[in-house]
């Protein structure tokens, strides 16, 4: 995704008939050889299937998703 895209995405889009809030999205790294982009989302809200819907208003398919935290619980002190 260009910068343009990434920027929209930031400031929410609409997904099933509501705007999404404001989000936190970051670039971690591209794959030129796969054509395959790593993003780090940090979002306040939960709705359902939110980021592939996000991602799918711009043409983009969601291929993985790790969610690494939710509320005060992260993985990282999890078993």
């Amino acid at each position: 995704p260009t910068k343009e895209e990434l920027r929209k995405l930031s400031n929410g889009v609409i997904i099933d008939n509501y705007k999404t809030s404001k989000a936190i999205i970051k670039l971690k790294r591209f794959n030129k050889k796969d054509n395959v982009s790593f993003i780090e989302v940090i979002i306040h809200e939960g709705k359902n299937h939110q980021v592939k819907k996000m991602f799918n208003t711009l043409s983009f398919d969601v291929i993985k998703l790790k969610r690494e935290k939710i509320g005060f619980l992260d993985v990282k002190n999890l078993k």
